[in-house]
């Protein structure tokens, strides 16, 4: 998404008029709609989509526009001639929606609804006009970070040449950069306001090792998406402290950083934000680091979690042998994976309890780390106490069954005995 200037925002009833004669004119690049979720909603709800993307595409000639369904454990992809787009648009407008957003080639605009459907748009100017609209029905999605565009950051990190061409020898990194900036725009990160106004975005970043992506999702949302950010980074390895500094200091050099970002070397468990993070990263931070950054975002009321677990000791010490598991205990490998899972399913939960909505999804591909798990938590607006108790059932089955304590648990501690107190009451 390409930086923006300066923007303005005004209530406007008639933001669909705006809309649709802008689509009529054929201005639109590409539209999202995101949907709220229904209060009280049985099981059948999870089959209702989540996010919907539309984009023009030529095929056989005609003009049609692609709709791109996000269900919660699938996509559906639909290509509609331009007058059936438009009913069907219309009608998904009536639904009751979180935000809708579409770009044009000089301008964003952006409608978020109130929980009454009361609608605010907010229209942001390009720094830089986008580039082209393309019709290609078989291109493959865009990058956060495309391989053709030469871009100062991946140059400063030496994944591309001065030229603009991606090194043979960095390609996977460049892969492992994109997939992780696109699940942070998949998150809505360059929408999340930041918990004091007047401030940048506040990007934490627990058990940041030499902090590559921290830096990269910095650029992202500084450069590309026109959201000032500042980082933090925690790390107890004072070598690799040391080494994100440095990087620091010469991504200023080269002018691709406005500000240092600021490091920490100690415990996440120690570590006490002088401001409230908006984003709190946890890449990989082993064992019950994990759960320490959890935590941390949770008491900071962070908007934002993106967690990829590391190894999972804790837990799988606790395991005992379970007769119907028999065969999975019996190798090692396949004990660890069902710890493993067990671990980041009440995690899930744990976030669920504590006023989030959670998915597990991939991170990077298999290629790059066998530990590919993604925990991709989102702070719910107001509380759902239907999701409440049904994370604090599953939550309490579990543990029960297995006879286990999660780490989670013991770090949230009084907070997270009143939210089950709390939905024991309401049953």
């Amino acid at each position: 998404m390409p930086a923006v200037a300066e923007c303005h925002s005004v209530v406007e009833e008639h933001y669909a008029e705006i809309l649709f004669t802008r689509l009529q004119a054929g201005e639109v690049h590409r539209l999202r709609l995101r949907r709220r979720a229904r209060q009280g909603a049985s099981g059948s709800a999870g089959e209702e989509w989540r996010e919907l993307n539309l984009r023009p595409v030529l095929i056989r000639g005609l003009r049609h526009w692609q709709f791109v369904y996000a269900y919660p454990q699938r996509d559906q992809t639909e290509n509609l001639l331009v007058e059936e787009a438009l009913l069907r648009l219309q009608e998904h407008l009536r639904l009751p929606l979180r935000s809708l957003l579409w770009e044009e080639a000089s301008e964003r605009c952006v409608v978020q609804f109130s929980r009454k459907g009361r609608p605010q748009l907010r229209r942001e100017a390009h720094v830089a006009p986008l580039p082209p609209l393309s019709l290609a029905h078989d291109r493959s999605p865009a990058a956060p970070l495309p391989a053709e565009r030469p871009d100062p950051f991946l140059r400063a990190i030496g994944v591309m040449t001065a030229e603009g061409r991606i090194r043979a020898r960095q390609r996977a990194k460049f892969q492992q950069i994109n997939e992780f900036l696109q699940q942070l725009a998949h998150a809505g990160a360059a929408e999340i306001q930041p918990s004091a106004a007047g401030r940048p975005l506040s990007l934490i970043d627990c058990g940041c090792g030499s902090a590559l992506l921290s830096f990269a999702a910095l650029h992202y949302l500084s450069v590309k998406c026109g959201r000032p950010s500042q980082l933090v980074g925690i790390d107890q390895d004072a070598g690799l402290i040391e080494k994100a500094r440095q990087r620091s200091e010469q991504l200023q050099q080269a002018g691709v950083m406005r500000e240092a970002a600021a490091f920490h070397a100690g415990a996440i468990r120690d570590f006490r934000p002088e401001e409230a993070p908006d984003i709190l990263l946890a890449l990989h931070a082993c064992d019950t680091a994990t759960d320490e950054a959890i935590a941390l975002g949770i008491r900071e009321g962070v908007s934002l979690l993106l967690v990829a677990p590391c190894c999972h000791q804790h837990l799988q010490a606790q395991l005992p042998a379970v007769a119907p598991f028999a065969p999975l205990q019996r190798h090692g490998i396949l004990q660890q994976r069902l710890g493993d899972l067990l671990t980041d399913a009440l995690r899930a939960l744990a976030l669920e309890i504590m006023g989030y909505r959670c998915s597990v999804v991939q991170f990077v591909g298999g290629e790059h780390t066998d530990r590919n798990v993604m925990l991709r938590a989102r702070r719910r607006e107001r509380e759902d106490a239907r999701v409440l108790r049904r994370a604090v059932d599953e939550y309490g089955q579990l543990t029960r069954y297995w006879g286990v304590k999660p780490q989670i648990e013991t770090l949230l501690g009084e907070s997270f005995a009143e939210r089950l107190a709390v939905a024991g009451q309401r049953r």
